[in-house]
């Protein structure tokens, strides 16, 4: 017998079970626009299937078997409860042996759903509305790739017990800093260890689950050649990341962060670091965070970093969740992303109002992603206890996934300007590929020129690293006034460059007023080269000459002539001795200096200053003693109001 059903069926089977029992052999068919409903159990030992085409629901108002039945959704709504009082009390759903729907909603204004049976994988969407389901690790949360991972979009109420959640991880052994949507009803061990298992157990799996190392075998971990620790926690009072300590008494709590080697699944080669590294799940079972959540932190002193996971299984904005008016927390975030097999960098978004990233070909958006953790500061001057609020009206939808662990980003313009500079070896392919790391400029009268809350602060790592140095503080993104005084410096800083040649990739917008735009000023050549949009510089290091690898070899500039003008203000000058035999350096003007201030300066020829004097009333003669510095090769500037000249010297 076959059922097809154009409209709404509503079912009101009077039966001593008050059961609709669709029987084995029958075939009902929903097309176009129809709902499926019952307000009794349903027991399905034939075929209901929902057109390709249709729109329309199927609602469970009461209990479900479908032990023995087949249930084909395609694009049909499960609706577990109708949000009436038809669906009230508690009721049971026993799922075939792997049923699938894409969009699932909870509605049960009062009771509880208990899964008893089977298993239902759900592949799109989960919404709660009301109600209380008791999914028994037999309700999942599919993740098989980035763009197909199920998420629980803005919901109103409810509540989730035992369900289970995947994340997908990709094929590269690297550090991940995870969280989880969950707060797990067992440990680290049944959860993304996988109960230990290894392919020789009846029970494993291939690839889900991933290794733990770091303690013994009481303890739960897994035994490598090393005996590093794998997994960590973050202290907030000490600032540092902590080993997990028993991964059989430990349990994943939500909206914490964890930093965390993964090298694929439980069948790696623990005793093997060339080992391929596989794709893999890792899953968590327990109770699915719905509604508001506040963490609350009591700080050890001002501008803390605070290592934070995303606690709802959606990609959530994070400008909306601190936003520019936050009393605690700067409006920046820091995400760590993979750029090879060994190598990763943190990226750092300054303004989440705004959110261009410091690291070219990096896709970090505002978007914390599901089963994602990020660090969050607090702002100067704030200490004692602050909290940090979600809502479910930060969530946003499946099209801000993105691949937190890769390649790609969408440039977002800030209001006067900026320059994004990235850092390549020479085999990589600038603005394509990741960068080792970056820097962003962001200029706006807006900003000052101190270091303060709206500048990014450098999170290294072990590799190639680049930074702005602003007054003893490395930073990733540095927001600033526009260059009203052209003999401005920005000292860039980097550490760890091990190969012999790197190119930088210039990003830049606005700022065309400036005369002569902006400069890179190489120290070591003494050298400027004007900077362009989409630009690239190749530079080479030689570890054998501190000045090529130097960390403070490179500065931006806004002349092409910070120490070296063609403007001579000065009819001829003459200074003696040069070589500097002594301690002290004769300056004389073949013309009287009218009683014009001069400033004198003197840099190494790496750019770091040595000494500076002030003339305010000058004569035709002028003297620099206490030269006491070191032989080698220095740079003298002279500058009158807003012209400079610049001389190389010698001290012996």
């Amino acid at each position: 017998m076959r059922i097809f059903l154009q409209f709404i069926l509503f079912c009101f089977v009077t039966s001593v079970q008050s059961q609709l029992i669709v029987s084995n052999g029958t075939q009902v068919s929903v097309a176009n626009q129809a709902d499926l409903y019952t307000s009794f159990e349903l027991i399905n030992e034939g075929e209901i299937n929902f057109a390709s085409t249709s729109i329309g629901g199927l609602y469970i108002d009461a209990g479900l078997d479908n032990s023995n039945g087949t249930l084909t959704l395609n694009d049909a709504i499960l609706y577990l409860g109708g949000n009436t009082g038809r669906a009230d009390g508690n009721h049971n759903l026993i799922f075939g042996s792997n049923d699938n729907a894409k969009f699932v909603e909870l509605g049960k204004n009062n009771g509880t759903l208990n899964v008893t049976g089977g298993s239902l994988s759900i592949t799109n969407t989960f919404t709660s509305n009301s109600g209380t389901l008791n999914a028994g690790d037999r309700v999942i949360l599919k993740s098989t790739s980035i763009d197909n991972t199920a998420l629980v979009p803005e919901s109103t109420e409810g509540t989730i017990n035992s369900i289970r959640v995947e994340r997908l991880i990709p094929s590269e052994r690297a550090y991940r800093f995870m969280s989880s949507p969950v707060t797990t009803d067992q440990f680290i061990f049944e959860n993304w260890q996988q109960n230990g298992l290894n392919p020789s157990d009846p029970d494993y799996r291939d690839n889900v689950g991933t290794h733990v190392t770091g303690g013994t075998v009481a303890d739960g971990f897994d035994q490598n050649q090393s005996g590093n620790p794998s997994m960590y926690s973050f202290d907030l009072q000490a600032q540092n990341y902590v080993p997990i300590s028993n991964t059989k008494t430990t349990r994943l709590i939500n909206s914490e962060g964890y930093y965390t080697l993964i090298r694929g699944d439980r069948g790696v080669n623990l005793f093997d670091n060339n080992a391929t590294p596989t794709e893999t799940t890792l899953e968590q079972t327990g109770s699915l965070y719905i509604g508001t959540k506040t963490n609350s932190y009591t700080l050890p002193s001002n501008e803390v970093f605070v290592l934070l996971g995303n606690p709802y299984q959606a990609p959530t904005d994070m400008n909306a969740v601190i936003g520019a008016s936050d009393p605690s927390f700067k409006n920046q975030m820091w995400i760590w992303i993979q750029t090879d097999y060994t190598s990763g960098q943190f990226v750092n978004i300054d303004d989440l109002t705004n959110p261009i990233t410091n690291v070219p070909g990096s896709n970090v958006t505002k978007d914390l992603q599901p089963g994602q953790a990020g660090f969050f500061q607090t702002k100067n001057g704030v200490s004692g206890d602050v909290s940090l609020t979600f809502n479910e009206a930060d969530k946003v939808g499946s099209e801000n996934l993105t691949e937190t662990f890769s390649v790609k980003t969408n440039l977002v313009s800030s209001p006067d300007g900026f320059l994004r500079i990235g850092l390549y070896d020479v085999n990589s392919i600038p603005f394509v590929d990741v960068a080792y790391d970056g820097i962003i400029v962001k200029f706006d009268n807006q900003y000052s020129n101190t270091v303060d809350d709206y500048d990014g602060m450098k999170f290294f790592s072990a590799e190639e690293s680049l930074s702005v140095l602003l007054n003893d503080t490395y930073l990733s993104s540095n927001n600033r006034k526009l260059p009203d005084n052209l003999d401005e410096v920005i000292n860039l800083s980097f550490f760890n460059l091990d190969q012999s040649e790197y190119v930088f990739s210039v990003e830049l917008e606005g700022l065309l007023f400036l005369p002569n735009g902006i400069l890179l000023w190489d120290k070591y050549l003494d050298s400027y080269t004007p900077l362009t949009d989409q630009g690239l510089i190749h530079f080479n290091i030689d570890a054998s000459l501190p000045g090529s690898s130097a960390s403070d070899r490179f500065a931006l500039v806004f002349e092409d002539a910070t120490l070296e003008v063609e403007d001579h203000f000065f009819s001829e000058v003459n200074f003696y001795p040069n070589p500097i035999v002594g301690n002290f350096l004769n300056i004389q003007f073949s013309e009287a200096l009218n009683g014009k201030k001069v400033e004198v300066e003197i840099y190494t020829i790496n750019g770091i200053l040595v000494r500076r004097e002030v003339f305010d009333t000058p004569e035709q003669m002028l003297q620099l003693s206490h030269l006491n510095f070191s032989s080698g090769v220095y740079m003298l500037k002279l500058k009158e109001e807003n012209k400079t000249k610049t001389f190389k010297i010698i001290k012996k």
